[in-house]
């Protein structure tokens, strides 16, 4: 990550026919939002998401069966899909649209990463294991805090515990 929005925190379109989608609406989630610099004009939007420790692994399972892959060279495209509303992220849809992640409350986003999603039409999901998030940046300088946590997923990706994937971004 090249730069930190300082940001930390339904239809599903199927057919009549299809089951019910699985919501994990009550699963505290930590998310944070940055810009990632790539080769293009405008920066790549970027989310990170960490779970609980018991709902981990059903993320981790659903996010490498919808493509997600360990965090080395670009990331892959996968069938996630990203829900903004208002400025504000609502959700991480996976396994086609049948596992649906839910914010609660929505997490704001800035104008910036929705400008870059706009663009792309794509965020890069990242999905780091419990404990990643340093527990000790609250109340730090933004750049202390960003530094810190950068250096947390530093040390997730080079453990191999890093996943990532590109997600459609869909503004409902």
């Amino acid at each position: 990550m090249a730069s930190s929005e300082d940001t930390a925190a339904d239809s599903t379109g199927k057919p009549a026919g299809d089951p019910a989608p699985d919501r994990r609406g009550a699963t505290p989630m930590k998310i944070a939002f940055a810009l990632r610099e790539s080769g293009a004009e405008v920066p790549l939007p970027e989310a990170v998401v960490e779970v609980d420790t018991g709902s981990y692994p059903t993320l981790l399972n659903q996010a490498q069966e919808s493509g997600f892959v360990p965090a080395f060279g670009e990331p892959p495209a996968t069938s996630a899909e990203v829900q903004v509303r208002s400025g504000q992220f609502t959700s991480l849809l996976l396994l086609g649209e049948r596992q649906i992640w839910e914010m609660d409350p929505p997490a704001p986003v800035a104008s910036a990463w929705t400008d870059a999603a706009a663009h792309h039409g794509i965020a890069i999901v990242s999905v780091v294991p419990p404990g990643t998030w340093p527990s000790d940046i609250t109340g730090l300088p933004p750049a202390e805090a960003a530094a810190r946590f950068a250096h947390s997923l530093e040390q997730a990706r080079d453990a191999h515990h890093l996943l990532h994937g590109t997600a459609r971004v869909v503004h409902t």
